[in-house]
């Protein structure tokens, strides 16, 4: 009897696992996205305390809410809050810095993109991705949710 037990444990646990390694969709990015909209909408503090804890399914798989002021100061993410982008060597597949590129490119209402290379920040590898960030400008925040190509 010990040893189900066991075996079913372990099996719930590896499936636990597997899930949280899969990535998200463009598709669940965008719907994430929706739902950050309407949340920061209804009451900006908590939705951006949702962001970073994921309370509320705000983190699926590998998908997360992300925010930041057009200073660049990241107000919203699930690592890390108060770092500057700009201070950042990240940019998009063009050479263009990451943060600055969202900035100038984030309007009200509309959804946009920016493509660029990144370590998985959940992995201790090195290895960089091609990732896809969908964004959009809400209140004083620019919002996004990236997914892995």
């Amino acid at each position: 009897m010990k040893s189900i037990f066991l075996s079913l444990v372990t099996f719930f646990i590896l499936i636990n696992a597997s899930f949280a390694a899969e990535s998200g969709t463009r598709e669940e990015a965008t719907a994430l996205l929706d739902r950050a909209i309407a949340l920061l909408q209804i009451d900006k503090n908590r939705a951006l305390i949702q962001f970073t804890s994921g309370d509320g399914g705000m983190i699926q798989k590998d998908l997360y809410v992300f925010c930041f002021v057009s200073e660049g100061i990241i107000t919203a993410h699930p690592a890390v809050i108060g770092l500057n982008i700009f201070n950042q060597d990240v940019t998009d597949v063009n050479g263009n810095p990451l943060g600055q590129t969202m900035v100038s490119n984030a309007r009200y209402g509309t959804i946009s993109e920016v493509v660029y290379k990144l370590r998985k920040y959940d992995t201790n590898s090195e290895q960089e991705y091609t990732k896809t960030t969908l964004y959009t400008r809400v209140s004083d925040q620019i919002c996004g949710v990236g997914y892995y190509n």
